[in-house]
């Protein structure tokens, strides 16, 4: 699995990707976690969450999903 930057480039829309996002915790530091979203006309949403992500959260890379696990 590779991690682009947003920077460098978008997922097509609304393709659902691994996305790190940024947050100021309540201690008022920068942290990061991994979650699932997707992005349509340059704007993120979170598929755990359910909403548009704003404000000062923040997505600063995304990746491709990895394959399911199909058994064995």
């Amino acid at each position: 699995m590779e991690w682009i930057s947003i920077r460098d480039r978008l997922p097509e829309d609304n393709l659902e990707v691994l996305v790190t996002r940024e947050y100021i915790n309540a201690k008022g530091v920068w942290s990061r976690y991994v979650e699932t979203g997707s992005c349509y006309n340059g704007e993120w949403f979170s598929y755990s969450d359910e909403y548009k992500i704003k404000g000062k959260d923040k997505v600063i890379a995304w990746a491709e999903l990895p394959r399911a696990y199909t058994g064995e």
